[in-house]
């Protein structure tokens, strides 16, 4: 029989949620650059469609989870909700999923609006905001990873 405490496991399935969520937006930064350096627009396009398809039901699961794990580790740990890197990894949570939820639905709509009235400058614009965006979210991810396993402000 396994010798595990509670706290044990929380902490493992908050770590796999967040390996799944931060590897899947790099993921998705790589599929980004390689929709990128297409020489065809339709491609480029699909490539980005084919990440948003992905993205939202693989993030929300994910992000529910680390979110449910990393409660559960402040309540059973020897830690404050007042701690710098939880304050931290939540910001960066809630930064991720409302850019989500807000953002990228919103702005695949409008890429695909523009695909159809054939307004390639339009499209470009919009390609190139979802990519910047994209990167400041990754960015913004692999800085929690940071404060949660170096803890800087302890």
């Amino acid at each position: 029989m396994l010798a595990i405490a509670a706290y044990q496991w929380y902490l493992f399935f908050h770590i796999l949620a967040a390996a799944a969520w931060v590897g899947g937006g790099l993921a998705l930064a790589a599929l980004a650059i390689a929709a990128r350096k297409q020489d065809d627009p339709a491609q480029e396009l699909a490539l980005v469609r084919l990440g948003g398809k992905i993205g939202g039901p693989f993030f929300g699961v994910s992000g529910l989870v680390l979110l449910g794990f990393g409660f559960a580790l402040v309540a059973e740990g020897d830690w404050d909700w007042g701690e710098a890197f939880v304050i931290w990894g939540f910001a960066a949570w809630a930064f991720s999923l409302l850019t989500g939820i807000f953002y990228y639905g919103m702005e695949q709509r409008g890429l695909d609006a523009a695909a159809e009235r054939g307004d390639d400058a339009e499209v470009r614009r919009r390609l190139n905001r979802y990519y910047m965006v994209g990167r400041i979210d990754s960015l913004v991810l692999v800085s929690a990873v940071f404060a949660m396993s170096a803890k800087p402000f302890l």
